[in-house]
Parts: C-alpha cells; structure tokens; sequence
C-alpha cells in the first residue's frame, strides 16, 4: 500500500474529522532499520503499524468499523519490516 493509498483509506475513515498519517524509518548505527506507519483521527487518537494495513486496521476496531483485508501480495506482515537489531549483512531476527 502506497502513502497516498493509505492516507485516502484514512480519510475515508475519518468521515469528515481532522486526520493525519507519518511514515517513519529509523537506521541504527548498526544497519538495522525500523519502520512505522501512523493515523491519527481527532478524537480517536492514533495508531501505529509496522504497515499501513496494521496501523489502518488498528484505526478501524478503535472507530468501530471491520478490518480490511489486504490483498497485495506484496505487503509484508510488520514483523518482517521490524528490524531494529539486524547488523548489516545477518538475517532478521
């Protein structure tokens, strides 16, 4: 799910109110890198998922409304994109 997929489901979501979506990647010293994506809705707060379809789905059961299920193959479950203590060069742990 792109940026701009992810930020059109929200404000589907939203109906109306104030909302934001952040994506962060962070790299450690070591080569490690973590990603995290954020929604936010006034009033309902935020939620954070190592994918857009977590953080959504997440944002979703908080607004009442059922989880989505992904259908892109290509989105990986968010412990695969966790990887704060991969060294560069090791498997993910």
């Amino acid at each position: 799910m792109t940026f701009l997929e992810a930020k059109a489901e929200l404000k589907e979501i939203a109906r109306g109110e104030y909302h934001s979506v952040r994506y962060e990647v962070t790299e450690y010293a070591s080569g490690g890198e973590e990603v995290d994506c954020y929604v936010y809705i006034h009033d309902y707060g935020s939620e954070q998922g190592g994918t857009w379809r977590e953080a959504l789905d997440k944002m979703r059961k908080k607004c009442g409304l059922e989880p989505r299920v992904s259908t892109d193959p290509g989105e990986a479950p968010a412990e695969e994109l966790h990887r704060p203590w991969k060294h560069a060069g090791e498997e993910a742990v």
